[in-house]
């Protein structure tokens, strides 16, 4: 898989007009793609369509669309198991005993699983931190006035 492609105001090599033009084009399109539904998906537990209602409406604001539906559908049902497992473990030991000795108890897995799983689509769809900054952070060098640019405008 390539690297993630920056908003063009995060490159930092040097495009050429054209490939500005058409990056810009590219970028605003994203915003005119069909917008992600509101309402939950029914095959989600419960769990997950409060989490979904939770996030889409906050998702909305960064260049989500439609065409992210599963991904978001599948951070909500990850997030469901986590938390399932989470409170499960609260009245359970982190060690279960088994004919084969001491092991971890699956619901450690079950966290395990579904956390690395939330952590991977929330970076994919800009729920981190990380990659919001890289979607809403313009260059260092376009941050600074540069007293010269009017001047090759």
């Amino acid at each position: 898989m390539g690297k993630d492609r920056l908003l063009v105001d995060n490159v930092k090599g040097n495009l050429t007009q054209d490939e500005i033009d058409a990056r810009k084009s590219a970028e605003k399109r994203m915003y005119d793609l069909e917008p992600i539904d509101i309402t939950p998906p029914e095959h989600l537990d419960d769990i997950a369509q409060t989490e979904y209602k939770r996030i889409v409406p906050l998702l909305r604001e960064l260049p989500i669309a439609a065409l992210d539906y599963s991904m978001v559908c599948a951070y909500c049902q990850f997030y469901s198991n986590w938390l399932q497992a989470s409170e499960q473990m609260k009245s359970e030991s982190l060690t279960i005993t088994t004919a084969h000795g001491v092991r971890s108890n699956p619901l450690i897995i079950i966290q395990r699983d579904a956390h690395r799983s939330m952590q991977s689509i929330a970076s994919k769809l800009g729920m981190t931190i990380d990659s919001r900054l890289k979607i809403m952070t313009p260059k260092q060098s376009e941050q600074k006035s540069d007293p010269f640019k009017s001047f090759f405008e």
